[in-house]
């Protein structure tokens, strides 16, 4: 019996090759859980990227939170041997731009459980500033990029505590990642490391219930890992 949660590749012969398809919980798990302070980055990995859209009100009311009314979720992106989550959702965005530039104000928030390598980092510096420019009069824009782990970065708090993974993590890798992170940054795109709302909203968009109270979050190592990584990225970028 197949498990719903395979998919068939393709057959050859009497042969199938099989991929393992997660669920939005297993997508939701490997969010909180990929790359907890000390483990290794390996080949193995899978990263994801999934974004939302919040229009807000031209009469000034903002967005309303607590019954997203004003917001449109896309789907979950990860990566592929050909391309990685960013660009596959970069790709998404593209194609839904010309109906988000009817909206007089709005912000996209990209939530991502790994930082963007050098390369997306660049692609998406090079994409947005096309949408800016694409942008019609009078509109307002606001991006934040939100991430629940460093790829490939030296973090201060490694080094302190002399981890082990370093040795995987070269110093020319993680200075051109920074560097393009940095360029972001300058670009006026938010970058900051994921929280507890995150997390509530996160699950909002994998249509799962909160089962991540407050109370449970202060008490685990995600929150730990949360107030290190948000230390490691002020010192980082400033």
């Amino acid at each position: 019996m197949v498990s719903p949660n395979m998919a068939t590749g393709q057959a050859f012969g009497s042969s199938y090759k099989w991929r393992w398809i997660p669920s939005n919980m297993e997508k939701y798990e490997r969010f909180k859980n990929t790359l907890l302070h000390g483990e290794d980055w390996g080949l193995g990995h899978r990263y994801f990227a999934i974004y939302w859209i919040d229009f807000g009100r031209e009469d000034g009311g903002g967005h309303d939170d607590d019954k997203d009314t004003n917001r449109l979720y896309s789907p979950m992106f990860e990566n592929s041997p050909v391309l990685h989550a960013e660009r596959n959702l970069l790709e998404h965005l593209r194609l839904l731009w010309s109906v988000v530039m009817k909206n007089k104000v709005c912000s996209i928030t990209i939530f991502q459980n790994a930082s963007p390598c050098n390369s997306c980092s660049k692609c998406y510096g090079r994409q947005l500033a096309t949408m800016k420019d694409e942008m019609p009069r009078g509109m307002d824009l606001e991006i934040t990029v939100i991430f629940s782990s460093f790829y490939n970065v030296r973090q201060p708090s490694c080094i302190r505590q002399q981890h082990y993974h370093l040795q995987d993590v070269s110093e020319v890798h993680s200075r051109n990642n920074l560097s393009e992170l940095r360029k972001l940054k300058d670009a006026g795109i938010g970058l900051r490391t994921t929280g507890y709302e995150d997390w509530v909203h996160l699950q909002k968009a994998l249509q799962l219930p909160n089962t991540y109270h407050d109370q449970a979050y202060k008490l685990s190592a995600r929150k730990r890992e949360d107030d290190t990584l948000r230390e490691d990225l002020s010192i980082l970028l400033g």
